[in-house]
């Protein structure tokens, strides 16, 4: 069965089934989640209301998350926030304990260290690649706390597909 529904801005096409869409959603140990998307995409949405209610033993590491404890200005970014938070990630990586890893994905050494980390030390790893269109990414800006420059919501768009290919074949 499908149903087709709105949340707040967003429309969601969920599909119920025998089968789950996600099935390593139900893994309890070693799951790492490499979420990628334009900002304004909702990544940050996907993950508080899909994923933290499936996978409650789950950490996020999010670049906005690391700049806004240093900033405390959702709207300033705090340069090294990224590479801060790769740092992070590969540490709690060592942990065994599962993680999310949202990015734009416009930087793809970053997605190939964490993969390569991941996969060495015994995870499951998924790619969840969100996808709107490039006016509803700006739209989406718009109504958050957190303004991106527009500049770069368009280089970001441009590069995940770019990207895309190369992160597919990590899966293989």
């Amino acid at each position: 069965m499908v149903n087709i529904k709105r949340y707040n801005d967003f429309v969601i096409n969920e599909e119920w089934s025998k089968n789950d869409p996600i099935p390593e959603l139900s893994k309890s140990e070693k799951l790492g989640i490499i979420l990628l998307g334009a900002p304004g995409v909702g990544k940050s949405t996907f993950v508080n209301n899909f994923i933290i209610p499936r996978v409650r033993s789950i950490k996020s590491f999010s670049t906005d998350d690391v700049s806004l404890m240093f900033t405390k200005d959702p709207n300033v970014y705090y340069k090294g926030a990224s590479d801060l938070n790769i740092s992070r990630l590969k540490k709690f990586i060592e942990t065994g304990q599962s993680f999310i890893y949202d990015t734009t994905g416009t930087q793809d050494k970053p997605v190939y260290e964490i993969s390569s980390l991941s996969r060495r030390n015994g995870y499951t790893l998924i790619f969840i690649h969100l996808v709107a269109s490039l006016d509803t990414s700006l739209s989406q800006n718009l109504k958050r706390d957190r303004n991106v420059d527009p500049d770069y919501i368009k280089f970001a768009y441009d590069m995940q597909y770019k990207n895309m290919k190369g992160y597919s074949e990590i899966l293989n």
